[in-house]
């Protein structure tokens, strides 16, 4: 089937869209992109902190910190089943995880893994 331009001219095949120009020169762009480790594998990235500016009391309740990364789909789709990401050198779990309108790029949110020490209290009594 011919799909017809609006100057009425032929067009065989369409070029790539809007969309996968951009998530190109997004991930094309040394200034953005970044690099982090899943499994063994080493995958570009984009970071984007999410949320608000939490006061030092949340964070201190919180003690975990939070942010997004980008995966092209087509690279994270490759990675299988993830639960974890090395970003910094350091391991964060995946909190949640969607593909964007375009379908070209996966978002991940990740918290850290530093979760509040659990400290047990144990009352004994002793008997004479």
């Amino acid at each position: 089937m011919t799909i017809k331009s609006i100057k009425g001219n032929p067009v065989s095949k369409p070029g790539p869209n809007v969309f996968d120009c951009f998530a190109r020169d997004l991930f094309g762009n040394p200034d953005l992109t970044e690099w982090c480790e899943v499994g063994n594998r080493r995958v570009s990235c984009l970071v984007s902190r999410s949320g608000e500016k939490l006061t030092g009391a949340e964070l201190a309740a919180d003690n975990g910190e939070e942010f997004r990364l980008g995966f092209l789909e087509s690279d994270w789709r490759q990675l299988g089943e993830v639960s974890y990401v090395t970003y910094r050198r350091r391991q964060y779990r995946i909190t949640a995880q969607e593909l964007d309108a375009s379908g070209l790029i996966r978002n991940i949110s990740l918290k850290s893994g530093e979760e509040p020490q659990r400290v047990a209290v144990v009352y004994a009594s002793v008997s004479q």
